[in-house]
């Protein structure tokens, strides 16, 4: 079985890159996805028939380690031809090659890893890069790097990203994509010499996350509340009912955007990540009750 692990921080495109290989590929695929919150979001657009979810926290993390090794162990005997895992955004990985070392010697079948695939949002790498440790690590970690929304960005701007991405890990092959679009046959695996350390992903400085309903809310309103919460989350996403209609809703980085859905099934919740300092926290909490 292969295995690749799929990294990159909030919003750079790993669902959209898993489901393109959902899409195109004819091979047997299981998908392990970890949701930094206690809710289902991304996981409800992915249609794999071998899917498994680990939620509320990191899979790199202490707190979900042991469930972690414990599933990989679990997928990496059923019979499949590839394993992808999804990571949170807000994980790091420099623990893995420690993890994929039990998953293998309690593994009753043959592990080929991959290596790790980081995927890199080119409009806004220069934003996080230097105040969100978790980037560098995701990025030092990668044997591929996939420069992903280069269409967002003018040659300039690409440049100085490729520049600074270079500068992080020098090893990796740089893909530049759109929309995430490259098939995993086009990633020949090159081999990683870093030495695995400890994942900077533990109790102590877990984000704060919170999960809402925005309960008959206008479009104007859900507007107005996205707007006023840009500059405190470092991501939200999921879905809003208005009247008889549902809209996915995604922030990320003083950016939002609004797209109507046609699945009806999808859960009317929002989850929001953002940085556990009090005062951020109480004005959230202020923002939200000023909606009803």
């Amino acid at each position: 079985m292969e295995m690749y692990l799929i990294t990159g921080f909030l919003g750079s495109g790993k669902t959209t890159f898993l489901n393109y290989q959902l899409k195109h590929s004819t091979k047997r695929i299981g998908v392990l996805v970890n949701e930094f919150g206690q809710t289902s979001i991304d996981s409800v657009t992915i249609e794999a028939s071998t899917l498994v979810e680990l939620k509320n926290g990191s899979i790199f993390c202490s707190c979900l380690k042991s469930d972690f090794i414990s599933s990989l162990i679990d997928l990496s005997n059923r019979a499949l031809d590839i394993l992808l895992i999804e990571t949170s955004g807000l994980s790091d990985p420099s623990n893995f090659s420690d993890i994929l070392g039990v998953v293998r010697e309690n593994s009753s079948n043959s592990i080929g890893y991959k290596g790790c695939i980081t995927l890199i949002d080119a409009k806004h790498f220069m934003k996080v890069h230097e105040v969100m440790n978790v980037v560098s690590r995701q990025i030092k970690q990668a044997n591929h790097l996939l420069l992903n929304k280069i269409d967002l960005v003018d040659s300039t701007s690409l440049k100085e990203t490729i520049k600074v991405v270079k500068s992080i890990n020098e090893k990796a092959t740089i893909h530049e994509v759109t929309k995430a679009c490259i098939s995993l046959s086009e990633l020949n695996y090159t081999p990683s010499a870093l030495v695995p350390c400890e994942s900077l992903n533990n109790k102590d400085n877990r984000p704060f996350t919170r999960t809402i309903q925005l309960n008959g809310i206008s479009h104007t309103d859900l507007k107005i509340f996205l707007d006023s919460i840009t500059s405190l989350v470092l991501r939200a996403k999921g879905y809003v009912q208005i009247e008889d209609d549902y809209y996915k809703v995604d922030v990320v980085l003083n950016e939002f955007t609004i797209t109507e859905v046609d699945d009806h099934e999808v859960k009317n919740e929002l989850v929001i990540i953002m940085n556990n300092e009090h005062r951020q926290v109480a004005k959230l909490d202020k923002l939200i009750r000023n909606l009803y």
